[in-house]
């Protein structure tokens, strides 16, 4: 589309700035490739950039991540054309802060919870406890609900990914955002028998590692990587043989399991990138398919919905 955009609207710009969400590597192509590009402000590889980079006469600018630095870009014109251009950053941990900033920032913070507290999901007859260095309820209906939702008959969760409990009663999506806090999605994962097994072989292997992996980043909010959980899937660890619904994997056959997408795009599992047919769906945050779940498996009954309103209309009072 660049060069498409850059013929269509020649002639009538004094300045050429490209918001990239395509990594520093990209970056540095597009000043080398598209000289009218004058300054292109990226993003993706949260890289820090203290004073740009100019790569030919194209400025690179980008101020890292979370928030950490504010940059600045300053260009010189002359008679519609740059005759300077540079960049730079701040830490903004060495800003001042407004003595309102702390109690504004609470407040939102407080008003989203108090939000999400008013919507209720679903009613457990149990509490459900995390374990993220082994099995747990939480994962055993995680792989349920990403089943149901996939229309697989297999799926893998880590248990890290689960990062409080849930306690038995009323589950509020509050609760829900806590427990599953990530930006990820469901993803079907399509893999001959051969290549299903050398994926379990991959995941049985780094296993142990990933156990207590401090991991961030890729839509990922937890704490460790955790335990992997399958469904539908048993591996013999004397025998190096993995069995797909109790069956032997047959090296013609193709199979679909589902997965958080996050496994695409961390290094551990290559197999999924390399020959995986990988469908992420989107229409779902993990966090509302678990949750959709959740309310069919466990539906709020007449009496708990009668005392919320009781309580709603106290509350209002």
């Amino acid at each position: 589309m660049l060069p498409r955009l850059l013929k269509q609207y020649a002639g009538q710009y004094d300045v050429v700035v490209l918001l990239s969400h395509l990594g520093l590597d990209v970056d540095r192509q597009i000043g080398k490739r598209y000289p009218e590009v004058d300054v292109v402000i990226g993003a993706h590889t949260h890289h820090l950039l203290v004073h740009g980079e100019l790569v030919n006469q194209t400025l690179l600018a980008a101020a890292g991540k979370y928030g950490y630095y504010v940059g600045t870009i300053q260009l010189e014109l002359e008679d519609h054309h740059i005759v300077t251009k540079q960049a730079s950053v701040v830490e903004t941990a060495n800003l001042q802060a407004a003595t309102s900033d702390r109690t504004e920032i609470e407040g939102y913070q407080k008003l989203g919870e108090r939000l999400l507290s008013k919507k209720r999901v679903a009613q457990l007859p149990v509490a459900m406890e995390k374990n993220w260095e082994g099995h747990s309820r939480l994962a055993s209906e995680g792989l349920a609900a990403m089943e149901a939702y996939a229309g697989t008959d297999a799926a893998i969760v880590n248990g890290g990914l689960f990062m409080c409990d849930l306690p038995a009663g009323i589950v509020t999506q509050n609760e829900l955002h806590q427990l599953l806090p990530h930006a990820m999605h469901v993803m079907r994962v399509t893999l001959s028998g051969d290549n299903l097994w050398r994926l379990i072989m991959e995941m049985e292997k780094t296993r142990p590692f990933l156990n207590r992996f401090p991991i961030k980043g890729m839509g990922f909010r937890g704490k460790y990587f955790g335990a992997l959980t399958y469904s539908g899937i048993t591996y013999n660890e004397h025998e190096g043989t993995v069995l797909f619904r109790g069956e032997p994997l047959s090296p013609m056959k193709a199979y679909t399991i589902a997965v958080p997408d996050h496994y695409l795009f961390i290094p551990f599992f290559p197999t999924i990138s390399i020959v995986g047919q990988n469908e992420i769906l989107y229409g779902k945050l993990l966090r509302t398919v678990y949750g959709d779940y959740l309310a069919k498996q466990y539906p709020i009954k007449k009496e708990a919905t009668s005392q919320h309103g009781q309580k709603g209309t106290t509350d209002a009072h």
